[in-house]
């Protein structure tokens, strides 16, 4: 009976050693893949600079719906220009229309960043996750 005891005490020793080694083991692992995790998003927080600074060259043009005022914006959302042409700027309609021109030119730079986002989104996400960068798209 002793024997068998001594026994089961040694497969005893050996399982809590085996899992305090698999308990170690996990640690080390989690540990590296947290400071990989660290590693992207130190990356990623680089690359959201350097798209901004690129943004902020890149312009588009937003039109009224009758396309009598033109306003250029910034990748960034900067109004840089407004041009109204031969407009009554004191006119309700050419309001309304500078707010139209201000909002397509927004949406264009809107769509600008998502694309150039996306791009990035797709180069540090592992393979097969590129999509979740559209996740969040309005």
């Amino acid at each position: 009976m002793g024997g068998i005891r001594a026994l089961t005490k040694s497969w005893q020793s050996l399982l809590i050693l085996v899992w305090a080694l698999l308990k170690a083991g996990l640690s080390l692992l989690l540990s590296a893949n947290c400071q990989e995790m660290f590693g992207k998003l130190a990356e990623a927080k680089q690359k959201a600079e350097e798209i901004k600074v690129r943004l902020e060259q890149v312009s588009v043009m937003g039109l009224s719906n009758d396309s009598s005022i033109k306003v250029i914006v910034s990748g960034g959302r900067h109004v840089l220009a407004i041009q109204t042409g031969n407009a009554d700027m004191n006119s309700i309609e050419a309001k309304n229309s500078l707010i139209q021109a201000i909002n397509h030119g927004l949406d264009q730079a809107d769509k600008v960043a998502e694309s150039e986002m996306s791009a990035v989104a797709q180069d540090l996400l592992p393979g097969g996750l590129g999509m979740l960068s559209t996740m969040f798209k309005k």
